[in-house]
């Protein structure tokens, strides 16, 4: 982007062939995050227009709703978003990208504390770490319209129960990497669930900081034939023993205990 920019200031003519918008694809702004303001998302969606497919706004906590509006009208191909830490965008934006960009396949919203359930869409992969005022009924109403959800961060969204889990292990049968980290109302039931419905797919499962989480969820998780990864770290109601009998039993497993 730098090289363009430059390229852009020689002369007239380079000005127009570096502008051009096909030259746009991927942009990352995070190098200039405390720059960029609403303008600038504005003109850079007129300039690139379909082009645009990848845009990275991470730490641009100067861009609200009204310039993400224009920039969800514009920018139809998109296909990755990262809003990581934007904090003003609310549920509005999430609701103007269901309604335009629909290639969106990759959607970062970690600390975006404003977002609450009316913002989850149609997507596969999703990041929602850090956003407490999620709640069971948004990822049920998620689960049963975003079947093909594939990867999902939810580290830290402490109100969500084994009912989010029970709702996305029947309706997202490829579910193969999910971070439950710090949620402390989840139990050995959604292990039950995700390790009886998605034991064919799930690879990537984190459960840090899970209280409730006991040896039971390790006898579960022996159904899980696709499991690569488990991180149990800080599970004080999981012992070295089942650590130690699940290692026998499945022993291409790798904890992070």
């Amino acid at each position: 982007m730098k090289t363009l920019c430059r390229c852009a200031q020689a002369c007239r003519l380079w000005n127009v062939l570096a502008l051009d918008g096909s030259n746009w694809q991927r942009v990352d702004l995070f190098t200039f995050q405390k720059d960029v303001k609403a303008a600038t998302v504005e003109n850079l969606a007129r300039r690139c227009g379909g082009f645009l497919k990848k845009l990275s706004l991470k730490g641009c906590e100067n861009i609200q709703d009204s310039a993400l509006r224009s920039f969800t009208a514009k920018c139809a191909n998109i296909e990755h978003l990262s809003l990581y830490k934007c904090k003003r965008v609310t549920d509005a934006t999430c609701e103007n990208l269901g309604r335009h960009c629909h290639k969106l396949v990759h959607l970062n919203l970690e600390n975006c504390t404003a977002i609450t359930d009316r913002a989850l869409r149609h997507i596969r992969d999703v990041e929602l770490s850090g956003c407490s005022l999620l709640t069971d009924a948004g990822f049920i109403q998620l689960a049963r319209h975003c079947k093909g959800l594939a990867r999902m961060d939810l580290e830290d969204c402490s109100l969500i129960t084994d009912a989010t889990i029970h709702s996305l292990s029947t309706n997202c049968n490829g579910l193969s990497e999910l971070s439950l980290s710090h949620c402390e109302l989840i139990t050995d039931e959604s292990i039950h669930c995700l390790c009886t419905n998605n034991k064919d797919k799930l690879q990537v499962l984190e459960l840090d900081n899970c209280p409730q989480i006991t040896d039971s969820a390790l006898s579960h998780m022996r159904h899980a034939k696709a499991l690569k990864r488990i991180d149990l770290y800080d599970c004080q109601n999981i012992s070295k023993e089942a650590i130690q009998r699940f290692k026998v039993f499945v022993d291409v497993v790798r904890f992070y205990d």
